[in-house]
């Protein structure tokens, strides 16, 4: 009977020690060489994973320095890297504390931390634009065809009709078309279309030019003849012009030249928008 006691209290003791052994085993060692690297908008977090086999993942945990907001994030241990993104620079410096945890939920006793301050978010620019409705009368040109610059046709909505200027006989570029608007703008855009079925007669360079007295005339830009697409009907969407602090009542779409050498141009349809952009800048306080 003793002897029996004696056995079991061995199994017992064998017992304990075996599961104070997984105990210990379950546990991972720390990784190494924990960096930050500073990212626009966001920090990546690089280390070293330990070659434990019972390593499972590392639990990485930060704190929005403004808010105090608690964030937890696990990473599979085929990882050693997390970029953390949607940080802002205007937070200031942020703590990463990494862990690991082994097979059976074991968290290693130490936590290794490194700090680190996103880089600035540039502002986020929507550009935003409402078309202008005119009627013929609000247009001029000053070298329309006499049997086909018909003014009209370029605001009626209809790709199959077109304006034309003088190929009767030769006029000295530019030829401009002017839209005299209601009220002020601060800036535009234009869209074009060539006329249907024929193309390469569109213009090979154009430049738009705003004015209130009719007289005094400033370009706010330019649109350069490889930007200009020369297939029948194609349509064309142009960047937005403007001149900073300054507004038009009057805009000139100017034809610099015509494509091939041609003393005239014809378009099938032109709109004039009110641009703007509005300005988002997630760092401003």
């Amino acid at each position: 009977m003793k002897a029996i006691r004696t056995v079991l209290s061995f199994m017992a003791l064998l017992v304990f020690f075996s599961c104070n052994h997984k105990e210990e085993a379950a546990l991972p060692s720390d990784v190494k060489n924990l960096r930050a690297e500073p990212r626009i908008g966001g920090v990546m977090l690089r280390w070293d994973n330990p070659s434990d086999m019972n390593f499972m993942y590392v639990t990485i945990t930060y704190k929005i320095p403004k808010t105090g907001q608690l964030i937890r994030t696990n990473v599979s241990h085929f990882a050693d890297s997390l970029l953390v993104e949607n940080l802002l620079a205007k937070d200031g410096e942020y703590t990463f504390e990494l862990s690991t945890v082994g097979e059976s939920k074991g968290v290693s006793p130490n936590s290794l931390t490194v700090s680190a301050t996103a880089l600035r978010k540039p502002p986020v620019i929507t550009e935003y634009s409402e078309k202008i409705d005119f009627e013929v009368g609000a247009l001029s040109a000053n070298a329309s065809d006499p049997s086909e610059g018909n003014l009209a046709n370029l605001i009626d909505g209809n790709l199959t009709t077109f304006y034309h200027t003088n190929w009767h006989e030769v006029i000295p570029y530019p030829h401009w078309i002017q839209f005299d608007l209601s009220e002020p703008v601060e800036s535009v855009k234009y869209i074009s279309w060539n006329r249907s079925g024929s193309g390469g007669g569109n213009a090979d360079e154009v430049s738009i030019t705003g004015s209130n007295d009719g007289s005094e005339w400033v370009e706010l830009g330019r649109v350069l003849s490889d930007e200009l697409p020369s297939t029948g009907g194609a349509r064309f969407e142009s960047s937005i012009f403007s001149k900073e602090g300054m507004t038009f009542q009057k805009i000139r779409y100017n034809a610099i030249r015509g494509r091939g050498g041609n003393t005239w141009f014809h378009m099938a349809e032109i709109e004039l928008h009110k641009a703007w952009f509005v300005v988002e800048d997630p760092e401003s306080e």
